[in-house]
């Protein structure tokens, strides 16, 4: 227990020491943009750095094969069956973004993207915007399996701190944008998506020298199709998939929800209301990953503190932080967009309700990691993400740009808490009724 509460404290103040930077750089990173561009302009910047939300099905899940390979590593000592998850893993990747960069190139070359996006054709950069935002994100996806790595090894930190390297490099490229006269868009996205690969390329770095030389064995093998196979990755990478798209697509497809059905002012508001209170669940969802390995070993012993408990202590340390955001909201929106942005209380709690029960969720989740886990997670998952599309669709006309996050919050609470805390519950008797034989 006390393991565990010491990888979270890690965990935690690296996401801490991050945040504040990132706020700090984000904050001002917008009001740049606002004060140096317009509001609309930050509304589409807002909108096109949420496509890699909407493409974390690019890995195909085999990050999770990843994360149980490296920690179980630890316990069996097979450095083989890491290596060759690994091989399959940057195998997979590297397949899936030369094939998001073909369908990214034809969307492009037809002129498809301000329809995906819900934007007026007029907007001048708008589709060359999207298309580099994709092709860079594309070309990040082999080295996002360092994150993993390091997630397994239990240097949770060590990933928190790498990617924090990207709000500051986004801030630089943003200012460089401005000071030699650059067009807005595409270079302000693309400023966000180098940052990303920046930071990426660094964790892929350190995951290399943390298991060395796993990594360097995968790739110098990648292409050697034939002569080396790597090991089974999709027994946990489907059950994972299927999640990662359920949750991007449940989450995410507020804002286009807004975006198609609302005016550019109502998707200002809901942008900059998610990019303050995304913070709250980035942290709470950083020290929730740190459990993932903890609770994998707990399993396996039929020890550990119960994943409920765990859940209260998130959804409280989520509320109190929505909390002091609310208080002082008048003067964060203000600060930011200079007044021309104006936030309503039922926005305020429409995202704090979504982000504490998202923040309960997550210890349950983590405890679910094994295979039979994460496919237990999938059904609740599909019916949730269901739920919430359709909600919002149904709340916009009635409740504005607040109606699809309250759809959501509604959706996660009844489609994921309950359920899945039903779940661990069962999961833990049966292992401990199992552990009780055994001893017999």
């Amino acid at each position: 227990m006390t393991a565990m509460w010491i990888s979270l404290l890690k965990s935690t103040i690296s996401r801490g020491v991050v945040m504040v930077i990132t706020v700090a750089c984000s904050f001002t990173t917008t009001w740049l943009i606002i004060h140096n561009a317009s509001a609309t302009v930050y509304s589409y910047y807002a909108l096109l750095v949420t496509i890699p939300a909407l493409l974390v099905f690019s890995d195909l899940g085999v990050g999770a094969a990843v994360v149980n390979a490296v920690a179980d590593e630890e316990v069996s000592g097979s450095r083989e069956r890491t290596q060759r998850v690994l091989l399959t893993a940057i195998r997979i990747t590297t397949a899936v973004g030369i094939a998001i960069i073909f369908v990214d190139t034809i969307v492009y070359v037809g002129g498809w993207w301000p329809a995906v996006l819900g934007v007026p054709d007029t907007e001048t950069g708008i589709g060359l915007a999207a298309f580099m935002a994709v092709l860079i994100y594309s070309i990040g996806l082999p080295f996002s399996i360092g994150q993993r790595v390091l997630l397994g090894a239990r240097l949770n930190h060590l990933a928190v701190l790498t990617l924090g390297i990207q709000a500051p490099v986004t801030f630089l490229g943003v200012v460089l944008v401005f000071q030699l006269g650059l067009n807005p868009m595409p270079f302000l996205p693309v400023s966000f998506f180098l940052a990303g690969l920046i930071s990426l390329a660094i964790s892929a770095w350190l995951a290399a020298r943390k298991i060395s030389p796993s990594v360097g064995w995968a790739v110098t093998r990648v292409l050697d199709v034939h002569g080396c196979r790597g090991d089974k990755v999709m027994n946990a990478g489907i059950p994972m998939l299927v999640q990662l798209v359920a949750a991007a697509v449940a989450i995410q497809s507020g804002r286009y929800v807004v975006s198609h059905l609302g005016t550019v002012p109502e998707l200002a508001q809901y942008s900059l209301s998610a990019q303050i209170f995304t913070s709250v669940g980035v942290l709470v969802a950083t020290a929730g990953m740190a459990l993932w390995p903890i609770f994998a070993n707990d399993r396996a012993r039929g020890t550990g503190v119960s994943p409920q408990i765990v859940s209260l202590v998130f959804g409280g340390v989520a509320a109190a932080l929505c909390t002091i955001i609310s208080i002082f909201a008048d003067y964060i929106f203000d600060a930011l967009s200079g007044g021309s942005i104006t936030v309503s209380s039922g926005m305020l709690l429409a995202f704090s309700c979504m982000v504490c029960l998202q923040a309960a969720v997550y210890p349950l989740g983590m405890y679910l990691t094994d295979v039979k886990g994460l496919r237990l997670q999938v059904l609740p998952l599909i019916v949730m993400a269901i739920s919430a599309v359709s909600l919002s669709f149904f709340t916009f006309p009635f409740l504005g740009p607040s109606g699809p996050i309250i759809a959501t919050a509604a959706s996660i609470g009844v489609f994921q808490l309950v359920p899945y805390s039903a779940i661990v519950s069962i999961r833990r008797k049966s292992i401990a009724g199992l552990d009780a034989k055994v001893n017999v």
